[in-house]
């Protein structure tokens, strides 16, 4: 019997949806890591919220003067890698198979 053969068209019509998903899939991913940044819309919020506790914390050690020139959005940042930072860690604990409690 052999091998099923596809028509040559079918096969063709698979190569373009491959490469529509390949370049769909490339496109969101470079905007996440661009617009988004990896965070969750819960976790964009939460950064926000947590400059003040950050500025706190600054002033407690005495080096909030460092940030005084700083944009919100690099004050974002800072909060971001913290939290990717503990975000990774987490990942890492949990798969090996550590407990959250």
């Amino acid at each position: 019997m052999g091998v099923p053969r596809l028509p040559v068209l079918l096969t063709q019509c698979v190569d373009v949806v491959a490469d529509y998903i390949t370049t769909a899939v490339q496109t969101f991913i470079a905007w996440e890591i661009k617009e988004l940044s990896g965070l969750t819309h819960m976790e964009r919020e939460a950064v926000k919220a947590a400059r003040q506790s950050l500025y706190d914390a600054l002033v407690k050690i005495g080096v909030a003067d460092a940030f005084d020139h700083c944009t919100a959005e690099q004050i974002d940042g800072v909060i971001e890698a913290v939290w990717n930072g503990l975000r990774a860690s987490m990942h890492l604990q949990s798969a090996g198979g550590d407990m959250p409690i």
